[in-house]
């Protein structure tokens, strides 16, 4: 089964996996929406197929995963500033359909579907850890609760179809990119740039883009059909402030901003949005959903079940920094509404 199709290929995860896929001697062909509008050069170098394929379009995705024997379906609409769940929920469940739907059609058996932590969700300080039984379906931010209806759909579909499924829910990526600057990279942007004058009060779960990828092909070789949370190393808004501190001078305090003062973000992020015309960044739902809570899960089957090891967190953020350093003008940001992982 070493012809294997990706959905989401030219994103910050769907890269690395190219990468990593053809280096081990896969086939792959990398499905890519409008590849005549977008930069494709890193892609291109991998001696890969580019296919254009577009995944709420189902016949485009159909022909692209003709003659494959394995699909890695990462693409996703990404925005968690969305409002109306027609923005974000809407779509990628549509998204899912095509996708698994189309893998039928085009006669692939194994799959391995990109989630998120943001599936399982967060817990409040002092709360046990959340199991992999955990869905997040009533997150007040859209682009989660999007996630994890998306994920049970996906089951569903596998069962209907007798696809050989697996999921891999990666946490808060960071890692050298591509060319993507990512919501989770301009965090650490921000800190390296001065622009945040005290730390967020968030607590994240991380893990190396590069690892992420060899997640899912550890996945995709095991047949196992689960859920597999990829998460490498946990910390506050502080602690990643002194992280990046201990390897470069920023003026950012590792003082946590007070709740009311994080509540007050996406006010000013709109008012921002309405003088300047820059993309919100943050809305109420996403404080709501991660401020003052933690991203803290049990599973740890990657590793014990599958030999997953994962970069030390010092390489990670070292690696993250370098990137956002040597390509402070040429990456481009994130699109909102993009398929992306």
């Amino acid at each position: 089964m070493n012809k294997v199709a990706v959905t989401g290929a030219n994103g910050h995860i769907g890269y690395q996996l190219c990468r990593q896929l053809a280096e081990r001697g896969y086939q792959v062909t990398a499905i890519v929406r409008n590849p005549g509008t977008r930069d494709l050069s890193a892609l291109a170098k991998l001696n890969i197929n580019i296919h254009e394929g577009d995944c709420l379009d189902y016949e485009s995705l159909v022909r692209a995963f003709m003659g494959n024997q394995g699909l890695f379906h990462l693409a996703a609409v990404f925005d968690t500033t969305a409002n109306k769940p027609e923005q974000v929920v809407a779509p990628n469940m549509k998204i899912t359909e095509n996708a698994l739907r189309a893998a039928s059609e085009a006669g692939i058996s194994r799959v391995v579907y990109t989630s998120s932590i943001a599936a399982i969700g967060t817990v409040k300080p002092g709360a046990p850890a959340l199991g992999n039984q955990h869905y997040n379906l009533y997150s007040p931010e859209l682009y989660a609760r999007s996630k994890a209806l998306s994920e049970q759909l996906a089951w569903q579909l596998a069962d209907k179809y007798g696809l050989n499924l697996a999921t891999v829910l990666p946490a808060t990526v960071l890692g050298p990119s591509h060319q993507t600057k990512t919501d989770s990279l301009k965090l650490v942007e921000q800190i390296l740039m001065n622009k945040l004058p005290m730390a967020p009060p968030l607590h994240f779960n991380f893990v190396d883009v590069r690892d992420v990828a060899e997640a899912h092909i550890l996945v995709y070789e095991s047949n196992r059909q689960a859920r597999h949370v990829a998460g490498s190393f946990s910390g506050s808004g502080r602690e990643l402030v002194n992280w990046v501190r201990s390897y470069r001078s920023v003026k950012t305090r590792d003082k946590v901003a007070p709740m009311w003062l994080a509540r007050l973000l996406p006010f000013t992020d709109w008012l921002n949005h309405i003088i300047t015309g820059s993309e919100r960044s943050i809305s109420r739902r996403a404080i709501a959903e991660y401020v003052g809570r933690e991203q803290r899960y049990q599973d740890q089957t990657l590793r014990t079940e599958l030999g997953w090891q994962t970069r030390p967190r010092e390489d990670t953020i070292l690696a993250t920094i370098q990137f956002l350093e040597t390509h402070a003008k040429t990456a481009r940001p994130q699109r909102r509404r993009e398929s992306t992982a």
